[in-house]
């Protein structure tokens, strides 16, 4: 039954893989292959743009932990919370996760980058001035991640009262960003 399913993933058939990987789980929901059938199902959700379905599948594989394929589900549920479905307390939840399950640089900067906006996108200012010092201090971190965490930075400050290091901080966004970031630094 899961070798019928992986055929039809393998062959690009997503309509089919998907009704087939549903037919195998819901026969046996602890298989030997449930975990590949609820990533590659997963996976085909993304495919057709099917964000909640998608999410659902890579939830449950991130609950496993040690299984092969959480540090990929805990990237992709954290990118679909994030950019396509808006949540950010959920996204949130999965970039944290990351950061537990990341067993790659990539993946820990990938981590440090969505928690810092998730955090600034939930207004949590304290948070995620924790995390975009964090950021700051990765090498080889992206103009675009120094800018959001000198933002953050700035926000941070100016809710605290530092507006003179506050403006410091938006003074570096503004040097190095001339989008969306770098125009909000500017009003500040």
């Amino acid at each position: 039954t899961y070798a019928s399913a992986e055929r039809q993933f393998m062959d690009n058939d997503c309509t089919g893989a998907i009704a087939a990987f549903t037919d195998y789980l819901s026969r046996y929901p602890q298989g030997a292959y449930a975990l590949n059938a609820l990533y590659y199902r997963s996976q085909c959700y993304v495919k057709n743009n099917d964000w909640k379905n998608a999410v659902e599948g890579y939830a449950k594989i991130v609950q496993q932990k040690n299984s092969p394929f959480a540090e990929q589900s805990a990237l992709a549920a954290a990118r679909i919370y994030y950019f396509n479905l808006t949540n950010y307390d959920s996204a949130k939840f999965y970039f944290q996760s990351l950061q537990t399950l990341a067993t790659t640089q990539e993946n820990q900067l990938e981590a440090l980058r969505g928690l810092t906006r998730s955090y600034y996108q939930t207004k949590d200012f304290a948070k995620a001035n924790e995390v975009a010092k964090e950021l700051l201090n990765q090498k080889s971190i992206s103009t675009d991640d120094r800018a959001i965490a000198n933002l953050v930075l700035g926000k941070s400050l100016q809710a605290s009262g530092d507006f003179d290091q506050a403006i410091d901080a938006f003074k570096k966004v503004t040097a190095i960003n001339k989008s969306v970031w770098g125009a909000e630094a500017r009003y500040e």
